[in-house]
């Protein structure tokens, strides 16, 4: 219509329209409505406004034409129904609409918020193309349902499909149907803010999410259930939390956030593989959880890995590069299937496998080359089967209750948690290698703490973060504390032990500061530590004695009770802050002091000259330089 009428069709009572041709309208839509409307077969593209609009009424595309229905190239968007829902029971290609609205040119927008005619506010049963639209691909107030033999919702604006309520994907499709959600710029792949989503249809149906620029999959406050899912390069715009799957709801079934059956492959999101706010289970032939940015897994509660997996079965925790492989904080952790599922857990760079409250059991288990621990969890650990424990560069087991090991192989002569490769040395000097002596632990490489330790010393188990690849030597007196298994040590109520730090080369600190509470302030707090002929740390050349006992100054729980808990860090010179580093934040630190801005520092008098001043800060910006 180029006679400047405002659309091709403007229909007032509902009505059913096949093959027809609404284009190149220059004034409005192609086709408009304020009742229910029936199209097939219908091309509607190049208009001023939308393809097809209806202002009230459902809209239904039907599937007695031949060909499919295509709306392109409309400037305000592809279709938008203004109260009702949208039917698609043929193939649809809504692709390249809303350059004149941006956000808001929607390929396909439908506000039904009632759930009526069987649930949807947007129901594809064919398939379809949803692609290249200035704002979201799909956008409901409602359900969106996707079924068909290919879908594919890719480089939108926005998000793929963005929807108020449940959004399924492939849920009823046949066997050998796809979906592919990627691609889409400045959003999700699919994103729900009140419902769950669901995914695949009993591994009929392959869906691959990629390189959508927030993340993959974002259910708001639901769960996320899947099947035969691939999520992969998701999250680039938005870092920490460019998830690959995300689910803020435990409510799910048992409180299941995130559960995906028929294999799965997670990797090269930017964030977490997956994050879920409650439990997470993943089983199927084929299970990777590798090279994303954060944590492999994340769950508030339980984590399952394999757990119903067929015989035949792997799993590939590795390479995630800001955290922990598998982590659980609040539940246990339950890996393999009597047998049937092979798990690696490998490189991960906080760590392998760690439950902060939970136990961890595991039927056959590799964790090797982690950078930090392998496996940490303050109750026990069981591996029942077989498994290999090697080499992990923050130590291999720190276990608070029972270890259970059957079949497992360890690489650590000494059993003192920490593998024989880190420990390849004589880090105190004593002419024995330190991997055959239990009473001297070896870490490095771990990845927290700026420029060296930080020390945590619970039921007489140590534990380093460090980061850089420094190697940290730590002693436990033997002549004090008694025996010495599994990097644990028992202590009689009220007694004393000797702690010694071997620093690496070119660390030499100037103090020393514990972190907890004290005698008068119950509150955790940094406060100096230095040895007063009881307690306290002694520094010496390339090493700090830390002088510890039960249930005085230094031990956090302040009982004498058995048990020393003890965290602190050194400070180096220059180091204003306590952040274990030198840098300008501690330029900055001086400078705020002398403009009378309350903050805390330590050991800034650089000059010598009895007071804090800008000459300390000038000596600071020097020693930055490399000048001093």
């Amino acid at each position: 219509n180029r006679n400047g009428a405002p659309d091709e069709f403007d229909i007032s009572t509902g009505v059913s329209l096949e093959n027809v041709k609404c284009n190149d309208s220059v004034k409005g839509s192609g086709i408009q409505s304020g009742n229910d409307l029936t199209v097939s077969g219908i091309t509607a593209s190049g208009n001023f406004a939308y393809g097809v609009y209806l202002t009230a009424g459902n809209l239904t595309f039907g599937d007695t034409a031949p060909g499919i229905n295509s709306l392109k190239d409309n400037k305000f968007g592809g279709v938008r129904v203004g109260v009702g829902w949208v039917d698609a029971k043929k193939k649809i290609e809504v692709s390249g609409n809303g350059a004149s609205k941006g956000t808001e040119g929607h390929g396909i927008y439908a506000a039904d918020t009632t759930g009526a005619d069987n649930g949807f506010a947007v129901n594809f049963s064919d398939g379809g193309v949803v692609s290249q639209n200035a704002g979201h691909g799909i956008s409901a107030q409602g359900v969106v349902k996707l079924d068909g033999t290919t879908i594919s919702i890719s480089e939108n604006g926005y998000s793929g499909i963005y929807a108020q309520n449940d959004i399924q994907v492939g849920t009823a499709s046949s066997s050998g149907s796809s979906a592919d959600i990627s691609g889409n710029k400045s959003g999700w792949g699919i994103r729900s803010q009140e419902g769950d989503i669901s995914i695949g249809n009993e591994g009929k149906v392959s869906t691959s999410v990629k390189n959508n620029a927030y993340g993959g999959i974002w259910a708001d406050k639901g769960a996320v259930w899947g099947n035969k899912l691939e999520v992969i390069g998701n999250g680039s715009a938005k870092s920490d939390t460019g998830h690959g799957i995300y689910a803020g709801s435990g409510d799910y079934v048992k409180g299941i956030a995130v559960d995906i059956r028929e294999g799965a492959k997670m990797s090269q999101n930017a964030g977490n593989g997956i994050f879920g706010k409650g439990s997470i289970v993943i089983a199927g032939t084929d299970i990777a959880v590798s090279d994303n940015g954060k944590y492999g897994i994340y769950a508030q509660n339980d984590v399952s890995v394999g757990t119903s997996s067929p015989a035949g079965s792997v799993a590939d925790i590795s390479n995630n590069k800001g955290g922990w492989g598998i982590y659980s904080q609040d539940g246990d952790i339950l890996i393999g299937n009597e047998g049937k599922v092979s798990t690696s857990v490998k490189n991960n760079s906080s760590g392998g496998i760690r439950a902060v409250k939970g136990s961890i059991n595991a039927r056959v288990l590799e964790v090797v080359s982690n950078r930090g621990i392998g496996i940490r969890t303050p109750s026990d650990l069981s591996i029942t089967e077989s498994g290999k424990i090697c080499d992990n560069k923050g130590g291999d087991l720190l276990v608070g209750g029972t270890t259970t090991l059957t079949n497992v192989i360890r690489c650590d002569s000494d059993n003192d948690g920490s593998g024989d490769s880190v420990e390849s040395g004589d880090v105190n000097k004593d002419g024995i290698p330190d991997k055959l002596q239990n009473h001297v632990t070896v870490f490095e490489d771990v990845a927290f703490g700026a420029d060296g330790t930080m020390v945590q010393i619970s039921n007489a188990y140590s534990e380093y973060e460090t980061e850089g690849g420094a190697k940290y030597g730590f002693d436990l007196d033997p002549k004090t504390s008694g025996s010495r298994d599994n990097s644990k040590r028992d202590f009689t109520p009220g007694s004393t032990t000797i702690v010694t730090i071997w620093l690496p080369e070119g660390v030499n600190p100037v103090s020393y500061f514990g972190y907890g509470p004290t005698a008068d302030n119950a509150t955790p707090h940094w406060y100096d530590f230095l040895y007063d002929g009881a307690t306290g740390a002694e520094i010496a050349d390339g090493k700090i004695i830390l002088h510890l006992k039960d249930g005085a100054r230094g031990d956090n729980d302040l009982t004498a009770d058995g048990e020393i808990v003890h965290e602190g860090h050194h400070q180096i010179s220059g180091d204003f802050t306590g952040d274990g580093a030198t840098g300008l934040d501690d330029v900055i630190a001086i400078l705020k002091l002398l403009a009378g801005i309350e903050v805390s520092v330590f050991n800034a008098d650089l000059s010598g000259d009895g007071k804090i001043g800008l000459a300390d800060a000038v000596i600071m910006l020097q020693k930055i330089a490399g000048l001093k």
